[in-house]
């Protein structure tokens, strides 16, 4: 049997899997809700059938959003917690018997939001690996869903395309420059993953609704994981507003009591949301000294971006800037995905990766062009300047170097863009001969896999040490030919 190329995007809210047919198309089966019933502490159904189950009523009661719990790696059921990996392993192996496919012998290319942890990562690495996949390659999702909704790449070569992937659970922005050499360079990129999701909405709506109605407030306290069952229930009534803003008030099902969701309170809560996802964008681009007329193209992906109001509040920061339309954008991630499983492609850092000194030069600790998957690390040692500091500050950073210039490891610190400050303890000066000897700092770097720089900090007096992981780095995503 020749091998399966497969793209997966396991979403706050739905998910996405799709395959490469041996005539080189590419089948989808999504979205599929990201969705766990369970009662008596046991799981009893997943995707679609726990929606089909909970929506009759409870028991089995609603557990979502999955993903977002892949930090703390708990999630729980009633009072018991239990392993959210392994819950989904069991939803990522039920996405591939449901669509008619094993786990042996695939390629899997899945997406990531920009912003989260490199222990979200590892998290959802292991939990393929439990599902039968030992080998998984990640990539940002605004990356994965531009690419998902391109039919001929040639047509964008040299435009500046902004990707807004607002999902259940993140809010994700990329700025990407395509190149003749079909490079998809990411000139910058951001993201929300604490306040501007979709599941985020919920909670607000789920808020003013319990404020509004005390009835409805006690009706949830009296039954068993009442808040979910209405959390569910609200994300249904919210797509079905976003879908037709002008509709009635709604039923709220699931409560012992009637209580009716407006569509005023829902379209106000994702006016707010989307004048909020606006400001986000409005920072990246003055973080990147970008202008807005500098923007050529924008991709609307995820499930919230498919509000009128949402792409209308965006579109209004680029007059002059062409939307490019894709027939279903929420499937967009996945076909991205699956695209490049079935592609050799690389990931390489898109900017210098550099620390900014005291001096305010910087110095570059990673070149712009290193391989994800080479791992390699590097060693530079620091002299702490500040001989009468109990610790030094090391302000880690991209800096964007003038196409053509000279590559230089200490570089002129304009263009820095500073992404993590990180402290460590120093040892006080030894004073012999009357002349201070400041401690010295051994600094190692190197990308890796989960798309993390990692940094390691030792102070060679103090003997301190620190360890981070910085997420959310640009990359550049190199595509060789279909295999």
């Amino acid at each position: 049997m020749s091998k399966l190329f497969v793209g997966v995007d396991f979403g706050t809210t739905n998910s996405t899997i799709a395959f490469v047919q041996p005539n080189g198309r590419i089948s989808t089966n999504g979205p599929v809700p990201s969705l766990v019933a369970w009662e008596n502490h046991q799981i009893v159904a997943l995707g679609q059938k726990a929606r089909d189950l909970t929506q009759r009523g409870s028991p089995p009661y609603p557990l979502r959003d999955l993903k977002m719990h892949l930090d703390s790696g708990i999630v729980r059921l009633g009072t018991t917690a239990v392993d959210v990996v392994d819950i989904i392993s069991r939803y990522l192996k039920s996405l591939f018997s449901n669509a008619g496919y094993g786990t042996t012998d695939v390629q899997v290319v899945a997406g990531t939001p920009v912003r989260v942890s490199r222990k979200h990562r590892e998290n959802l690495r292991e939990a393929f690996r439990r599902a039968g996949i030992p080998s998984v390659q990640l990539i940002y999702e605004p990356t994965a869903a531009l690419l998902g909704a391109m039919r001929n790449i040639s047509q964008l070569i040299s435009e500046t395309v902004l990707v807004v992937d607002w999902g259940g659970g993140t809010l994700d922005l990329a700025l990407i420059r395509i190149d003749e050499d079909h490079g998809f360079r990411e000139l910058g990129v951001d993201g929300d993953v604490n306040d501007l999701g979709g599941s985020q909405m919920d909670h607000e709506i789920v808020r003013q609704l319990l404020q509004k109605s005390a009835a409805a407030k006690k009706a949830v306290e009296s039954i068993p994981s009442g808040y979910a069952i209405l959390l569910e229930t609200i994300e249904r009534l919210k797509v079905y507003f976003l879908e037709d803003p002008e509709a009635s008030r709604q039923l709220v099902s699931g409560l012992p009591v009637q209580v009716y969701l407006d569509s005023d309170l829902v379209m106000s809560v994702i006016q707010n949301f989307a004048r909020r996802a606006r400001t986000a964008v409005e920072n990246m681009l003055a973080k990147m000294q970008i202008n807005p007329t500098d923007i050529t193209k924008i991709f609307f992906a995820g499930g919230v971006s498919q509000s009128s109001v949402v792409r209308d509040e965006i579109m209004a920061l680029f007059p002059d800037a062409e939307e490019i339309h894709d027939d279903n954008p929420q499937l967009s991630t996945g076909i991205g995905c699956a695209k490049l499983a079935q592609t050799p492609f690389s990931l390489e850092l898109a900017a210098d990766f550099a620390v900014r000194q005291s001096d305010d030069s910087s110095f570059v600790l990673l070149k712009k062009g290193q391989s994800v998957s080479q791992n390699r690390y590097r060693q530079v040692d620091f002299m702490v300047t500040d001989v009468t500091a109990d610790e030094a500050v090391f302000d880690f950073g991209l800096h964007h170097r003038t196409p053509g210039a000279t590559s230089m490891w200490s570089v002129d610190s304009e263009g820095f863009q500073s992404v993590r400050q990180t402290f460590i303890r120093v040892g006080q000066p030894e004073l012999p001969r009357a002349k201070n000897i400041p401690d010295i700092v051994h600094v190692f770097t190197g990308l890796d896999e989960n798309l993390s720089v990692a940094v390691y900090l030792k102070a060679q007096r103090s003997e301190a040490s620190v360890q981070d992981f910085i997420t959310g780095i640009p990359l550049t995503v190199r595509l060789g030919e279909p295999q």
